[in-house]
């Protein structure tokens, strides 16, 4: 499993290309010693488990012994201590990689896929490594729809079993999201007789609730017009999609910037008594240049101005006449000394 980024490179980048995919193709026989036709019926497991011919036909021979009880077991798609021969990872991706080249050369995993057994497609389908080969079958653009609608169609009459699980249920899902009305009738039709075994499936209810089985029952016209705005909404959902940029995300933050502003412009335009206006022409000048950094001392006021500007700055005839009343001689106290005698 090491070396399978080198070979999944080379299938990359030859589809990237468009060339050499025979000589890809090839490479993959000769990587897992497919030499026959009829070993080449089975590349598709013999890529999923990363195995050549020999080693995969050995780990068939060995799945049927026991595991003990006290094995840990791995997770979905991660191959445990006991389970070392099980679907990888890599292999998984090889497989996708191969599903990507074009439609003359992706049919060595298409037509393998075909040839299993369905219950070898299931049990594909139930694992987290062989459900992604299945995406990209349905996902990649150089899959020709008539193997996807194949692919689909083949399920049909084992879609019970198929969505009886996690991952499967993901499978028909997409499965039933890329057929048409026509199939998807065809799928609803076959699943008649297994409705109560879908309705005690755990993940299966959820399939047949999407399906809406009754309607199909009672009203198959009001169905099938349901289906087919359904399918016209998605398709149009997925070609005609907003761009992000085209949402107004800066309209509200301008608005409040000049809201603001207009609101500083309406209190500067309010009129002044003769008190702040003082205060404005004397300091006001020099409190912005003190707060823009201007390093220049701003000159202190005398002890008596001080003490007015903590109450606010007065004109200069009212500062005259407080002058005159804080310099008068306090004679208080001698007044009450003389009433005393």
């Amino acid at each position: 499993s090491s070396r399978s980024g080198v070979l999944r490179a080379a299938i990359d980048r030859s589809a990237t290309l468009q060339s050499a995919e025979a000589l890809i193709c090839e490479a993959v026989y000769s990587a897992f010693d497919l030499t026959t036709a009829e070993d080449r019926a089975i590349l598709v497991p013999c890529v999923l488990h990363l195995l050549p011919l020999q080693e995969y036909k050995t780990s068939l021979k060995t799945e049927a012994v026991p595991v003990p009880q006290s094995a840990p077991h791995g997770r979905y798609g991660r191959a445990g201590p006991g389970d070392s021969n099980g679907p990888k990872i890599q292999g998984s991706i090889l497989l996708q990689s191969l599903l990507r080249l074009p439609t003359p050369h992706n049919d060595i995993v298409i037509a393998n896929i075909t040839v299993l057994s369905m219950e070898e497609r299931i049990k594909m389908a139930h694992d987290a490594s062989g459900s992604r080969v299945y995406d990209v079958l349905l996902e990649s653009p150089t899959v020709p729809p008539k193997a996807k609608r194949e692919f689909v169609m083949s399920f049909i009459g084992h879609y019970h079993l198929l969505v009886d699980d996690r991952l499967g249920s993901r499978v028909g899902d997409r499965c039933w999201a890329f057929a048409d009305t026509y199939l998807k009738e065809k799928i609803g039709r076959s699943l008649f007789i297994h409705e109560q075994f879908l309705a005690g499936s755990y993940y299966g209810k959820f399939f047949a609730r999407n399906l809406n089985l009754y309607l199909l029952q009672r009203r198959p016209d009001e169905w099938k017009t349901l289906q087919a705005d359904r399918k016209r909404a998605q398709d149009a959902l997925t070609k005609h999609i907003p761009a992000p940029a085209s949402t107004p995300v800066t309209e509200p933050a301008s608005t409040d910037v000049t809201s603001k502003k207009s609101i500083k412009r309406k209190r500067h335009t309010q009129p002044e008594d003769e008190i702040d206006a003082v205060f404005n022409a004397s300091l006001g000048k020099r409190i912005k240049k003190a707060a823009l950094g201007d390093v220049a001392p701003v000159p202190t006021l005398p002890a008596t101005e001080q003490r007015v500007s903590k109450k606010g700055r007065a004109p200069d005839n009212l500062q005259a006449v407080l002058g005159a009343i804080q310099s008068a001689p306090k004679d208080d106290k001698g007044h009450k000394k003389n009433r005393r005698h």
